[in-house]
């Protein structure tokens, strides 16, 4: 199911910028894949919207197949967030319209749950590849604050014209860099108060 799956994205993957994420470019991809419909139903029984989460949902597995769990061990954790957050955005670089055409679909308001699930399940993979083993709080904040970060990330690399995207490369630090100082003010914070 999961090669069928694949060559229907591949297919419909040049039709998005045209057509975005529609009932029409799915039935489209499935033709040019030879693919018939009852395939095309079998493969996703809910439309383009299955088809779109499938897209996000290879991207999560291509980013676990390039990082294994201990690849990253030897960089520091926001070097390994870095890392993996601009693989992402590379992975994405040949489909940048589709890709566009997905975050607008993301954000209409009856999407919001498929858009909630698909986000967690992303910065899931990517604290588990970047070696987080948290069980406490720490697990939910570090999903929270990623989620904020990958968001906003994708919003500036979909505008970056710079090359090699070094640009986005330089917002991620200063965001990461941002985020560090909020920690290290929040903790000296929390120590006064101990004192007290």
């Amino acid at each position: 199911m999961s090669d069928l799956r694949t060559r229907i994205l591949e297919h419909i993957l040049p039709l998005v910028p045209f057509d975005s994420w529609s009932g029409h470019a799915l039935s489209l991809a499935a033709k040019q894949a030879n693919i018939s419909a009852l395939e095309l139903k079998q493969a996703f029984p809910g439309g383009a919207a299955d088809c779109l989460d499938y897209f996000f949902e290879s991207a999560d597995a291509t980013l676990a197949r390039e990082f294994p769990e201990t690849m990253l061990k030897e960089k520091r954790v926001p070097e390994r967030i870095e890392t993996l957050l601009m693989a992402r955005l590379g992975h994405f670089a040949l489909h940048r319209e589709a890709v566009r055409r997905a975050v607008a679909h993301r954000a209409l308001p009856w999407n919001a749950p498929a858009a909630l699930r698909s986000l967690y399940r992303t910065v899931d993979v990517m604290w588990k590849l970047a070696g987080d083993s948290a069980t406490d709080f720490s697990f939910y904040t570090k999903r929270a604050t990623l989620a904020g970060l990958y968001t906003s990330a994708l919003m500036y690399w979909l505008n970056d014209a710079s090359e090699n995207s070094d640009n986005t490369k330089e917002f991620i630090r200063r965001r990461l860099s941002d985020i560090a100082a909020f920690g290290k003010r929040k903790k000296a914070f929390k120590d006064k108060l101990k004192v007290a």
